[in-house]
Protein backbone atom coordinates (compact mmCIF):
# COMPACT_ATOMS: atom_id res chain seq x y z
CA UNK A 1 0.00 0.00 0.00
CA UNK A 2 2.94 2.39 0.42
CA UNK A 3 4.70 1.81 -2.74
CA UNK A 4 1.13 2.71 -4.21
CA UNK A 5 0.54 5.73 -2.43
CA UNK A 6 5.05 6.59 -2.96
CA UNK A 7 3.77 6.13 -6.74
CA UNK A 8 0.36 8.10 -7.28
CA UNK A 9 2.39 10.99 -5.33
CA UNK A 10 5.62 10.78 -8.05
CA UNK A 11 2.76 10.75 -11.02
CA UNK A 12 0.97 13.49 -9.42
CA UNK A 13 4.12 15.45 -9.05
CA UNK A 14 5.28 14.74 -12.52
CA UNK A 15 2.25 15.32 -14.24
CA UNK A 16 1.91 19.18 -12.55
CA UNK A 17 4.67 20.35 -13.42
CA UNK A 18 4.12 19.14 -17.16
CA UNK A 19 0.96 20.69 -17.08
CA UNK A 20 2.39 23.36 -15.50
CA UNK A 21 4.45 24.52 -18.14
CA UNK A 22 2.07 24.56 -20.59
CA UNK A 23 2.14 28.58 -22.59
CA UNK A 24 -0.97 30.40 -21.21
CA UNK A 25 -3.00 31.85 -23.52
CA UNK A 26 -2.51 35.51 -23.89
CA UNK A 27 -5.80 37.34 -22.87
CA UNK A 28 -4.66 41.34 -23.56
CA UNK A 29 -7.34 43.39 -24.58
CA UNK A 30 -6.31 44.95 -28.19
CA UNK A 31 -4.94 48.62 -28.25
CA UNK A 32 -7.27 51.43 -30.09
CA UNK A 33 -5.63 54.93 -30.75
CA UNK A 34 -6.54 57.60 -33.02
CA UNK A 35 -4.44 59.23 -35.79
CA UNK A 36 -3.31 63.11 -35.27
CA UNK A 37 -1.95 65.69 -37.93
CA UNK A 38 -3.00 65.94 -41.52
CA UNK A 39 -4.01 63.69 -43.45
CA UNK A 40 -3.24 63.99 -47.65
CA UNK A 41 -5.97 66.35 -48.84
CA UNK A 42 -4.54 68.82 -46.10
CA UNK A 43 -8.03 67.65 -43.48
CA UNK A 44 -7.04 67.82 -40.10
CA UNK A 45 -7.62 65.17 -37.74
CA UNK A 46 -9.68 65.26 -34.87
CA UNK A 47 -8.44 63.32 -32.01
CA UNK A 48 -9.19 64.66 -28.85
CA UNK A 49 -11.95 67.43 -26.95
CA UNK A 50 -13.13 70.35 -29.47
CA UNK A 51 -15.19 72.64 -30.77
CA UNK A 52 -16.88 73.08 -34.25
CA UNK A 53 -19.47 74.85 -35.98
CA UNK A 54 -22.65 73.27 -36.48
CA UNK A 55 -22.58 70.52 -39.66
CA UNK A 56 -19.06 71.58 -39.56
CA UNK A 57 -17.36 68.09 -41.18
CA UNK A 58 -14.15 67.00 -39.60
CA UNK A 59 -11.98 63.55 -39.56
CA UNK A 60 -11.90 60.67 -37.87
CA UNK A 61 -8.98 58.03 -38.08
CA UNK A 62 -9.01 55.05 -35.84
CA UNK A 63 -6.04 52.53 -35.78
CA UNK A 64 -6.66 49.13 -33.70
CA UNK A 65 -3.73 46.25 -32.94
CA UNK A 66 -4.35 42.88 -31.68
CA UNK A 67 -2.25 42.30 -28.49
CA UNK A 68 -2.60 38.71 -28.35
CA UNK A 69 -2.64 35.59 -31.47
CA UNK A 70 -6.42 36.27 -32.65
CA UNK A 71 -8.32 38.37 -34.48
CA UNK A 72 -10.11 42.08 -33.90
CA UNK A 73 -13.55 41.27 -34.77
CA UNK A 74 -14.99 44.80 -34.53
CA UNK A 75 -15.19 48.35 -34.28
CA UNK A 76 -18.00 50.51 -33.41
CA UNK A 77 -18.08 54.44 -33.24
CA UNK A 78 -21.15 55.76 -31.36
CA UNK A 79 -22.40 59.05 -30.60
CA UNK A 80 -24.15 60.42 -27.87
CA UNK A 81 -25.64 63.96 -28.03
CA UNK A 82 -26.58 65.61 -24.71
CA UNK A 83 -29.07 63.57 -22.99
CA UNK A 84 -30.28 61.16 -25.46
CA UNK A 85 -29.26 57.75 -26.14
CA UNK A 86 -26.09 56.78 -27.76
CA UNK A 87 -26.68 55.72 -31.51
CA UNK A 88 -24.02 54.02 -34.24
CA UNK A 89 -22.21 56.30 -36.12
CA UNK A 90 -20.06 53.72 -37.64
CA UNK A 91 -20.16 49.70 -37.37
CA UNK A 92 -18.35 47.37 -38.97
CA UNK A 93 -17.10 43.92 -38.54
CA UNK A 94 -13.71 42.02 -39.80
CA UNK A 95 -10.90 39.74 -39.36
CA UNK A 96 -7.87 41.08 -38.71
CA UNK A 97 -5.02 41.55 -36.60
CA UNK A 98 -4.74 45.42 -37.59
CA UNK A 99 -7.03 47.57 -38.20
CA UNK A 100 -7.22 51.20 -39.92
CA UNK A 101 -10.55 53.35 -40.86
CA UNK A 102 -10.47 56.97 -42.08
CA UNK A 103 -14.00 58.46 -41.74
CA UNK A 104 -15.57 61.85 -42.33
CA UNK A 105 -18.20 63.04 -40.28
CA UNK A 106 -20.41 66.16 -39.55
CA UNK A 107 -20.76 67.88 -36.31
CA UNK A 108 -24.67 68.23 -34.89
CA UNK A 109 -27.07 70.46 -36.33
CA UNK A 110 -27.99 72.18 -32.89
CA UNK A 111 -25.64 73.63 -30.43
CA UNK A 112 -24.66 71.23 -27.74
CA UNK A 113 -22.40 68.56 -26.55
CA UNK A 114 -21.91 65.14 -28.26
CA UNK A 115 -19.98 62.60 -26.44
CA UNK A 116 -18.11 60.21 -28.86
CA UNK A 117 -16.73 56.76 -28.17
CA UNK A 118 -14.66 54.22 -30.30
CA UNK A 119 -14.85 50.72 -28.95
CA UNK A 120 -12.55 47.72 -30.62
CA UNK A 121 -13.14 43.74 -30.01
CA UNK A 122 -11.31 41.12 -30.20
CA UNK A 123 -12.86 37.24 -31.23
CA UNK A 124 -12.13 36.60 -27.38
CA UNK A 125 -14.64 39.21 -26.37
CA UNK A 126 -12.04 41.45 -24.93
CA UNK A 127 -12.28 45.19 -25.82
CA UNK A 128 -11.09 48.55 -25.79
CA UNK A 129 -12.14 52.07 -25.71
CA UNK A 130 -11.68 55.54 -26.10
CA UNK A 131 -13.34 58.66 -25.83
CA UNK A 132 -13.59 62.15 -26.33
CA UNK A 133 -16.67 65.10 -26.52
CA UNK A 134 -17.40 67.59 -29.59
CA UNK A 135 -18.65 71.03 -28.51
CA UNK A 136 -21.09 72.25 -31.09
CA UNK A 137 -21.76 76.10 -31.28
CA UNK A 138 -23.74 78.50 -33.31
CA UNK A 139 -21.22 79.71 -35.90
CA UNK A 140 -20.53 83.34 -35.25
CA UNK A 141 -22.34 86.36 -36.61
CA UNK A 142 -20.84 87.93 -39.90
CA UNK A 143 -18.99 91.07 -39.61
CA UNK A 144 -20.02 93.73 -42.06
CA UNK A 145 -17.30 96.23 -42.78
CA UNK A 146 -17.58 99.24 -45.44
CA UNK A 147 -14.99 100.56 -47.03
CA UNK A 148 -13.87 104.10 -48.89
CA UNK A 149 -17.25 106.12 -46.97
CA UNK A 150 -16.70 109.35 -46.35
CA UNK A 151 -18.30 111.91 -43.59
CA UNK A 152 -18.91 115.02 -44.67
CA UNK A 153 -17.91 117.01 -47.91
CA UNK A 154 -14.38 116.63 -49.42
CA UNK A 155 -11.93 118.96 -49.54
CA UNK A 156 -14.12 121.97 -48.32
CA UNK A 157 -11.97 125.02 -46.61
CA UNK A 158 -15.23 126.23 -44.85
CA UNK A 159 -15.66 124.71 -41.03
CA UNK A 160 -18.68 122.04 -40.83
CA UNK A 161 -20.43 123.21 -37.31
CA UNK A 162 -20.83 126.67 -36.67
CA UNK A 163 -22.09 127.38 -33.57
Amino acid sequence: MKKLHFILVILIATSTVFYSCAEEENNDPPTISLKSGIDSTGTVYINMDTTLTINESFLIGVTANSNSEKNLKKLIINRKFESSSPEPAFDTTFSALTFTVDKIFSASNQPGTEDWTFTISDVNENSSSLNFRITTEDPPDELYTYENIEFGPYGDTLPNFFS
